[in-house]
């Protein structure tokens, strides 16, 4: 378990991918909650035509990169915000865009030094000095701006409205975003490649959205998912010789395929019970309205079976007297309510269909409000 960390070349990796993986779960939520995830992976290709730039002006790849991404980021907003371009579509302009002419730019030039598999894919292995002290950098101003500004931030994300009538400048924040994602997704671009890089940012918020409801709860286990994927990716790339970074990005897929099925809250398995239990809770108060009507009539036991009224008997709900079946007041109270509920969404909707399937989701509370919205009415 120990002998790739007698290596300086995976603990470089292992700090390195932690590190991005720490800094990735900070803005990952703000990006999920807002649509914006594909801004992440726009980005990400983005930085091809400011590399190859950075390179023909034999500057620093970083500079390039960022100028290139942030560039990007702006022209996607500028299109969305002037034009009835929607956001997907934007993105997607912007992502194959710069992609396109990254690449165009690159096989111009044919270097040897910016190899674009290498862009793409990454080797985390083979990590530099520099790379880890440019990834410490920008963690540390992305981490301390999110920590700083985090309330600014979730109110900017959710409220948007309430965040204006507060006299905070929602293009500042906008635009702050915007290079506080860009300045993270390249220097983990640099270092890791584009798959990672793009996977570290929005996979392990996706599985925390399927548990948590809390920001603050969804960094906190992008943090611990993502850092967990990452060690046991890079082991799984020692032991088994595969390549390190799909590698991780498979573990975090299948964590996510995994969270997915069996989360408590929005796994498939719960849904299926959900819906099962709501599909028995419809048959049961249909039964139930069905021979109360009957029973209005003088509906005698000899004309139904013993077994279709006898969990109706156990529960209360209906007696025998006299061999006819009459509702207990406890049975009156239940079926009166979801017919009340009927009528209600009928007289407001001016839908009988649609009221049968309403009233089996309709509280006491709902039907106050519909009272007094028909009372306002009429």
């Amino acid at each position: 378990m120990f002998e790739p960390l007698h290596y300086q070349f995976f603990v470089k990796a292992l700090f390195t991918s932690i590190i991005i993986a720490i800094t990735s779960s900070f803005i990952s939520p703000f990006l999920i909650s807002k649509r914006w995830s594909l801004l992440g992976d726009a980005i990400s290709h983005a930085v091809l035509p400011g590399i190859a730039i950075a390179y023909i002006l034999k500057i620093p790849f970083f500079i390039g990169a960022v100028f290139s991404a942030v560039l990007t980021a702006i022209f996607v907003g500028f299109i969305e915000n002037k034009t009835k371009i929607k956001g997907d579509t934007a993105l997607g302009i912007g992502l194959s865009g710069a992609f396109a002419l990254g690449v165009a730019i690159m096989s111009l030039i044919r270097s040897k030094d910016i190899d674009l598999y290498h862009i793409l894919f990454g080797n985390v292995l083979a990590i530099r000095n520099s790379d880890i002290i440019l990834v410490l950098l920008i963690a540390l101003i992305v981490i301390f701006s999110i920590i700083l500004l985090f309330k600014e931030f979730v109110l900017w994300t959710f409220n948007q409205t309430l965040f204006k009538l507060y006299g905070f400048p929602d293009n500042l924040f906008r635009y702050f975003m915007i290079i506080l994602v860009s300045i993270s997704v390249v220097s983990a671009v640099v270092a890791v490649g584009i798959i990672l890089a793009v996977a570290l940012l929005i996979i392990p918020s996706a599985i925390g959205y399927l548990i948590f409801k809390r920001i603050s709860d969804i960094i906190k286990f992008g943090i611990l998912i993502s850092s967990i994927s990452v060690i046991l990716g890079l082991y799984s790339s020692y032991y088994l010789n595969v390549a390190s970074g799909p590698a991780i990005v498979v573990i975090l897929t299948i964590s996510f395929i995994l969270v997915m099925i069996i989360s408590p809250k929005e796994g498939i398995i719960i849904k299926i019970l959900r819906n099962y239990r709501r599909k028995k809770m419809i048959e049961w108060q249909d039964k139930l309205k069905l021979l109360y009507e009957l029973s209005e009539n003088g509906l005698k036991i000899s004309d139904v079976k013993n077994v279709e009224i006898s969990e109706f008997i156990k529960l209360g709900i209906v007696e025998i007297e006299d061999d006819k079946i009459k509702f207990t007041e406890k049975g009156k109270v239940l079926v009166m309510n979801i017919i009340k509920a009927h009528e209600l969404w009928e007289a407001y909707l001016r839908s009988h269909s649609v009221a049968e399937k309403l009233e089996h989701y309709t509280d006491e509370e709902i039907i106050n409000v519909l009272n007094e919205i028909i009372r306002r009415g009429q």
